[in-house]
């Protein structure tokens, strides 16, 4: 099977059982923090070693976030390192909070513009892009010298760049198709 497929059944799975649960809040901050774990170089260690035992990565996994996590979050780790899915964890991690953002109606945007923007700015555009899109929107702003002027706006898999560099390209190529008689 497709692991990617693995990943999005098993996130499935875990945001059903959560649901019906009324824990989805407690296993999306669950599952960030399990993903964060999951991305260091050690724990990717761990999981893709077919040297460790799988009973001795559930130890560790048990080690690592009990306490920390809900029994259901944790539980749900213990059954993905049974069926011996454990470098899949980072998938249904994303998985499961692309399900959580769309039960929430939440949007995640991202803005790249050349010079940083302040605070007041990133908030009047999180209002704006929030009342066009009649959602919550969770956004992230970076700052990019490449683009010379301009924003590159990122929502979900939708991007819009009015960036002064990617028109400096579009002009140029342009150009280059153009002949000249």
């Amino acid at each position: 099977m497709d692991q990617s497929r693995i990943a999005v059944r098993y996130a499935k799975a875990l945001f059903e059982l959560a649901l019906e649960k009324k824990l989805v809040e407690r296993v999306k901050a669950d599952t960030d923090l399990v993903a964060q774990v999951c991305s260091l170089p050690e724990m990717a260690q761990v999981a893709e070693s077919p040297v460790i035992k799988p009973s001795a990565k559930a130890k560790a996994y048990s080690s690592i976030f009990s306490g920390k996590v809900d029994a259901l979050t944790l539980n749900f780790l213990q059954m993905v390192v049974a069926n011996r899915r454990e470098s899949q964890i980072p998938a249904m991690c994303r998985n499961f909070a692309s399900r959580y953002y769309e039960y929430a109606n939440i949007r995640q945007v991202h803005v790249a513009t050349a010079a940083p923007i302040d605070a007041k700015t990133a908030e009047k555009l999180r209002k704006t892009i929030a009342e066009m899109c009649k959602a919550e929107v969770e956004l992230t702003t970076s700052d990019d010298a490449s683009l010379i002027g301009g924003f590159v706006l990122r929502i979900g898999d939708q991007q819009l760049d009015a960036s002064v560099s990617s028109k400096l390209k579009n002009v140029k190529q342009k150009f280059t198709q153009t002949s000249i008689n």
